[in-house]
């Protein structure tokens, strides 16, 4: 089904989709979750905030921080403002130094401190030292998060590394 077609059906059966009570809202809800995380994304710019709020929460993890990374700064912070704590900060830990420190640029500072206090010390560092640059500097757009590999590594072996730390 074509994205466009899909979220009209979904818009027209919204709380079957929430719910999953039905059967057209089962297999809407099994073709949203197949969706491409950015054509989400985009129909959650243009959907009810508390539908938004009902479906995200029910995505797996993975999910929630592929959508998560697409929507537009103003609807991330929409969002993680409507989710409760434990999920917020599951979220936010989900996402890259680079990523997390995108998304603090555009929340206000009151909101910095509170989403910083949910990090890891670790991670919280790395985004204080990314922060402390200007947006559009080369220190504001590095990614900090990167993985060495050594010269006599097989490319099979650099593959499996890559796949047991996440990153492939």
């Amino acid at each position: 089904m074509e994205p466009r077609e899909l979220f009209q059906r979904i818009e027209e059966h919204i709380q079957g989709v929430i719910k999953q009570d039905t059967e057209q809202g089962n297999l809407l809800w099994r073709e949203l979750i197949k969706a491409h995380p950015a054509d989400i994304a985009q129909f959650f710019e243009h959907s009810d905030e508390s539908a938004v709020v009902a479906l995200f929460s029910q995505f797996t993890k993975v999910l929630k921080t592929e959508v998560f990374k697409e929507l537009s700064p103003s609807l991330q912070q929409s969002l993680l403002a409507l989710l409760p704590d434990m999920q917020q900060m599951s979220l936010l830990q989900d996402l890259s130094t680079d990523e997390l420190s995108d998304f603090l640029e555009h929340v206000p500072d009151h909101m910095v401190k509170e989403y910083l206090t949910v990090l890891h010390k670790k991670d919280r560092d790395k985004v204080l030292s990314i922060l402390k640059f200007k947006p559009r500097s080369a220190g504001g757009i590095m990614d900090t998060d990167v993985l060495t590999l050594m010269e006599d590594m097989t490319v099979q072996k650099a593959i499996s590394l890559m796949q047991r730390i996440e990153i492939a």
